[in-house]
């Protein structure tokens, strides 16, 4: 396998980095996105919990 690579030139090259500082940031704002989803997700979990135990309290007392 004599397969011979070449360096791109100097414009070919910064034009690839920022293509790739471009699909970071993209990808950094969808783990934020991610992450809120998550967060909201995880809040109406625990207001479930809190209410079945907030049930459960107060049909223990009645």
């Amino acid at each position: 396998m004599n397969e011979s690579f070449s360096v791109p030139d100097e414009k070919l090259r910064q034009e690839s980095v920022k293509n790739l500082q471009q699909v970071q940031k993209k990808l950094d704002l969808f783990g934020l996105e991610i992450e809120e989803v998550l967060g909201i997700a995880n809040a109406k979990l625990l207001r479930q919990r809190r209410k079945c135990l907030e049930n459960s309290v107060n049909n223990s007392i009645n």
